[in-house]
């Protein structure tokens, strides 16, 4: 396995910058790690055999004494690569793996990564507060933030989104896309497998093409459900609150239907629309 490190010289205004190159064996596979505690992580696909990391640490304001202490604690972590197997880790010592937010305030920074990775990397993505953004990647993606916006966008592979708070989105994502949140809005769009999506209190949207064959299985206890496709149906079940139902396309008619929808939302709105009508 031919491995390179290469790491730059540190900024003097940005304490513990890591700029770093690192070149993969010649056949996959390839999977890219990050654990983040508070901080952005952007992660965007590229045609070469290397991953690039570029991680910033921030001060939130003007340190000075036992806070500037704290704050020097605060790294970011590329681990030796293993068998294609790339792992960034933020660490804080004495603060736990996963610190509670006060905990992490208490740290006075935050490190912010911008990644780009192989073609079919598989990307696993995990934060505590902040946003994650992920754009043209090969592989599967999973990216969770407790709190903060998940966007994921032309995915080759399968793509799960997971937060308790902020907004999920999914953009051209070619296999399934999962989307979990507790209090966000979840929106879908381009996507060619199965949907999976619930929220608590959050609405949640699914666009699909024109002439879209599926069904969209639909559940919504104190929210509202909506469509603009042309033919459905809607059965609610004895007993059940809310409403409960499924919705075919167009052009399903008793056809096995391709692909399928399932929308879970407690008090959120859930729809179904077709994208020459899904401007928003």
């Amino acid at each position: 396995m031919r491995l390179l490190l290469a790491a730059a010289a540190l900024a003097v205004t940005t304490p513990d910058l890591v700029d770093q190159q690192i070149i993969l064996p010649a056949e996959g596979p390839y999977s890219v790690t990050v654990s983040n505690l508070r901080g952005r992580v952007v992660a965007k696909g590229w045609n070469k055999n290397v991953v690039y990391i570029h991680a910033v640490k921030r001060a939130t304001h003007e340190l000075a004494g036992e806070e500037a202490d704290l704050f020097a604690k605060l790294k970011a972590v590329v681990k030796e690569p293993t068998k294609g197997e790339v792992v960034i880790t933020t660490e804080a010592p004495g603060a736990g793996k996963f610190p509670s937010v006060q905990a992490q305030r208490l740290l006075h920074g935050v490190v912010d990564y911008e990644l780009l990775i192989p073609p079919d990397c598989a990307l696993n993505i995990t934060q505590e507060l902040g946003p994650i953004a992920v754009v043209g990647v090969g592989g599967n993606v999973k990216a969770f933030s407790r709190d903060g916006d998940v966007t994921l966008t032309d995915v080759s592979g399968w793509a799960e989104g997971t937060n308790e708070r902020g907004a999920l989105a999914f953009g051209n994502i070619h296999g399934d896309a999962v989307g979990k949140s507790f209090q966000g809005n979840l929106s879908f769009k381009g996507i060619e497998g199965d949907v999976r999506a619930a929220s608590a209190t959050g609405n949640i949207r699914v666009d699909v093409p024109t002439r879209w064959v599926g069904e969209v299985g639909y559940h919504t206890v104190s929210g509202a459900f909506r469509s603009d496709l042309v033919t459905y149906k809607t059965t609610l079940h004895p007993g059940d609150k809310g409403y409960r139902g499924v919705l075919r396309g167009p052009l399903a008619g008793h056809e096995q239907p391709l692909v399928r929808y399932t929308l879970d939302t407690t008090s959120g709105d859930a729809t179904v629309a077709s994208e020459r009508a899904g401007a928003h």
